[in-house]
């Protein structure tokens, strides 16, 4: 059960940084992309999706390997206790993984804003 739930544990982490690297290589030519940072902000034109997936993907990097090795941690750890508190302990690491992939999204919104401007207002 312990291998079950530290790879349940690796994998948000583990998407996170492929996500990220594939926002970083992948330059969208068109909307038909199959990984694409898609709001109505970043589709405006080619200059602001190449920069939104700039930042979308370096956070995902960053966000990636921090929170992989804080499960490894958290995996190695809890390794000894019971099978109730890692289960816990994977609970709360997998909601501030989840919570990290979301950030994401109004993070990279508010730099394009910054950086483009507040054409659209919203």
């Amino acid at each position: 059960m312990w291998l079950l739930l530290t790879a349940i544990l690796v994998m948000l982490p583990m998407l996170m940084l492929f996500l990220g690297k594939c926002f970083l290589r992948v330059r969208p030519n068109s909307k038909r992309c199959k990984i694409y940072y898609r709001t109505m902000r970043s589709m405006r034109n080619t200059t602001t999706t190449r920069f939104a997936h700039q930042v979308c993907g370096k956070f995902y990097s960053w966000a990636g390997r921090w929170s992989l090795l804080i499960s490894l941690v958290v995996a190695v750890v809890f390794l000894k206790f019971p099978l109730a508190g890692y289960e816990t302990a994977c609970g709360l690491c997998l909601l501030m993984q989840t919570i990290l992939l979301i950030v994401a999204v109004p993070l990279t919104e508010k730099a394009l804003s910054h950086r483009f401007g507040r054409e659209f207002g919203y």
